[in-house]
């Protein structure tokens, strides 16, 4: 399967962006993005694909909820394989 497949897969696929970006959701804690993503059948390899994508970054330079987490859940993610490398 190619990158491109799972992406056509995701649930958050054509939904409003919005909802993803933590710093406009925030008054739900990103509760909504949360959710499509739990229900989503490639919730891992968005995952794997953001922590690949954004590996060495701070959460400063991380946008939106992927893979069910925020930015600063995957840059503390990051940080912990980092550690355990």
């Amino acid at each position: 399967m190619t990158t491109t497949d799972w992406r056509l897969r995701a649930r958050c696929r054509g939904r409003d962006s919005k909802l993803f970006m933590p710093e406009i959701a925030a008054k739900d804690k990103c509760g909504r993005a949360r959710a499509i993503c739990a229900a989503c059948p490639v919730t891992d390899e968005c995952l794997t694909a953001a922590l690949q994508e954004e590996r060495g970054l701070t959460y400063h330079f991380r946008a939106t909820v992927r893979g069910g987490l925020t930015p600063r859940e995957r840059a503390d993610l990051d940080r912990q394989k980092g550690a355990a490398a």
